[in-house]
């Protein structure tokens, strides 16, 4: 089984961040927010009203892509087999839009 709480980036050719996660049992909030804390290599992401992720060590090649941005790329992944983590379907695919 995978760990929910598992997280990684991809910065893309165009400077575009997505930030990858596993898929929740609950859809997403219509309006999911981030807030970015580069000093302490930190986002708090906030996916819905009662659900929220801390994103730890989080590099700061991330955080100078969303430099001149205003939201973040954010796709949920399901595993489609636990013993080949490789292949997965895109579950959710949405922006969350930084925090003032």
């Amino acid at each position: 089984m995978a760990d929910v709480d598992t997280f990684d980036f991809i910065i893309t050719d165009h400077g575009d961040v997505m930030l990858i996660i596993y898929a929740r049992e609950t859809e997403p909030h219509p309006r999911p927010v981030v807030r970015l804390n580069p000093s302490e290599h930190l986002i708090e992401f906030y996916r819905t009203d009662t659900e929220s992720m801390t994103l730890e060590n989080v590099s700061d090649d991330v955080f100078k892509n969303l430099d001149d941005k205003d939201s973040l790329l954010v796709c949920e992944i399901n595993p489609k087999d636990s013993d080949n983590q490789e292949e997965a379907e895109i579950v959710y695919t949405y922006e969350a839009e930084f925090a003032e």
